[in-house]
């Protein structure tokens, strides 16, 4: 008999355990990934508009703090892709080790 708890992870409030399935909170941790993820490109997006509207107004500082931030949010979601997802990983590993396929 497998325990409840294994498959649950436990959200505690002031004066009340909720209990959700381990699948919903990861599920949920790649939805809220994949919204951060939309709001860095459209950041990013505005930013390039920002520094087309500047060039036009010959406002060379302003495009230059724009396309720094344009770039910002660029490399964090490069970042965040290329860093992939620690748990992820690690439970790939730690499967293959327990299969006896790989040395843990």
């Amino acid at each position: 008999m497998t325990s409840p708890i294994s498959k649950t992870a436990s959200t505690a409030s002031p004066g009340l355990m909720l209990r959700q399935p381990v699948a919903s909170v990861l599920c949920a941790d790649a939805r809220i990934a994949r919204l951060i993820d939309e709001h860095r490109e459209l950041v990013a997006l505005a930013a390039g508009k920002q520094i087309e509207i500047c060039m036009a107004l010959g406002d060379r500082d302003g495009a230059q703090r724009a396309r720094k931030e344009m770039e910002a949010n660029a490399g964090a979601r490069r970042a965040v892709r290329e860093a992939g997802c620690y748990f992820l990983d690690a439970g790939a590993r730690d499967s293959l080790a327990i299969q006896g396929r790989v040395a843990a």
